[in-house]
């Protein structure tokens, strides 16, 4: 490679770096670089160790990551998606009080983004834009809520899609109440709005029963998983769900089918579980004698 080719490659390098937000191709960086397109692709790879599309999505998501730390996490994984990164794990509300998401870049490690606030900043492919943030929706007591819609799997929707309606949170119920509400929304394909409920006890629950509701939410999670495509995934949670119950195999609280759930939680079946046993049946996780 001559010094001449290797300045003209760099004059493209610096042109993803710097119009990354721009619809580029590989003709129109090759153009930069006044070369023809598979010669600009195959000298660009000697010199830099991979693709110039590689290099354009890893600028592209380098760049997400950074606006992420501050901005809409929703809006922005849109955007990631649309531009072709591989989704490793859609936006999703986890417990310990973040929600995040998980994509691969071109070279395959895997990339976590998570957000605390909410300032509705979006970057990403066709144009740089920043939104200022306008005042966080909240309902009528001062609590922060989500107003973008959703559909029945809790995947978000653009702003004027109709959704699914979501849960009312924090609404207390007896344990008992909560097993045939969130058992309800299982059978009628609403996983993500059963977990829902289920953390509403999880964090209600005395202290000596949180990890089983944990637990509970988490397969729900993982069955979300599971209808949106999501092996990986699903499998995650749901080998996360079984261990949490694990501990309240011998003696369920709230006639909870602990053994049946991990179970079901092993074969990772798609057809909702059942959180109680059925009346009338020896439950299996009635403990013996």
């Amino acid at each position: 490679m001559t010094p001449e080719e290797l300045a003209h490659l760099r004059r493209a390098r610096d042109l993803m770096d710097r119009e990354y937000a721009r619809p580029l191709d590989v003709p129109a960086m090759a153009r930069t670089a006044l070369m023809s397109a598979a010669h600009f692709a195959r000298q660009f790879k000697i010199a830099y160790g991979e693709t110039p599309y590689n290099y354009l999505m890893t600028r592209r998501v380098e760049r997400a990551k950074a606006l992420l730390r501050r901005g809409d996490l929703n809006v922005t994984f849109e955007r990631i998606r649309a531009a072709g990164a591989e989704v490793v794990q859609e936006p999703i509300d986890q417990f310990y009080g973040v929600r995040d998401c998980a994509f691969r870049d071109p070279s395959g490690n895997q990339l976590r983004f998570s957000a605390k606030v909410r300032c509705v900043r979006a970057a990403f492919r066709d144009t740089i834009e920043v939104v200022e943030g306008s005042p966080r929706d909240r309902d009528e007591t001062g609590r922060a809520r989500n107003a973008r819609p959703r559909d029945g799997l809790g995947r978000p929707l653009p702003y004027d899609a109709p959704g699914v309606e979501r849960q009312p949170e924090g609404v207390p119920r007896p344990p008992g109440e909560a097993l045939v509400e969130a058992q309800r929304l299982l059978d009628d394909g609403k996983p993500f709005h059963a977990h829902e409920v289920l953390e509403d006890a999880w964090k209600a629950a005395p202290e000596r029963e949180r990890e089983l509701w944990r637990g509970l939410a988490q397969l729900a999670v993982g069955l979300t998983h599971l209808a949106r495509g999501n092996a990986k995934g699903a499998h995650t949670l749901l080998d996360r769900g079984a261990r949490n119950i694990e501990p309240f195999r011998d003696h369920p609280p709230h006639g909870v089918d602990v053994p049946g759930l991990i179970a079901w939680a092993e074969t990772a079946t798609p057809a909702p579980p059942r959180l109680v046993a059925d009346p009338g049946t020896a439950p299996s996780s009635a403990p013996a004698g």
